[in-house]
């Protein structure tokens, strides 16, 4: 994902079971990760993606713009956070 904006370095988000790492570019190579710039517990979404324009989306307060052919990769992860919360409660939990 890149920041709006051309004069700002890449990122790059990290999607895991239980975190969403985001890691920044540096202003020379937009390709290869410097450093982390936060990390969050997974228990958020990413989007949704706006496409009425260039796509982009929100996530904690930032706005991120996304070439078209990761709008499903952020679909996926939104769905499997939304799946994982839409799990019934365990009627049994003590078995």
């Amino acid at each position: 994902a890149d920041i709006l904006g051309s004069t700002n370095p890449s990122v790059f988000f990290a999607v895991t079971r239980k975190t969403i790492t985001i890691l920044t570019t540096g202003y020379l190579s937009r390709k290869t990760p410097k450093r982390v710039v936060s990390t969050t517990l997974r228990n958020q979404r990413l989007g949704p993606v706006d496409t009425s324009t260039v796509p982009w989306f929100k996530f904690n307060g930032i706005d991120y713009e996304i070439d078209d052919e990761y709008i499903s990769v952020v679909h996926a992860a939104d769905a499997e956070i939304m799946r994982d919360g839409a799990k019934p409660e365990d009627p049994l939990p003590d078995l």
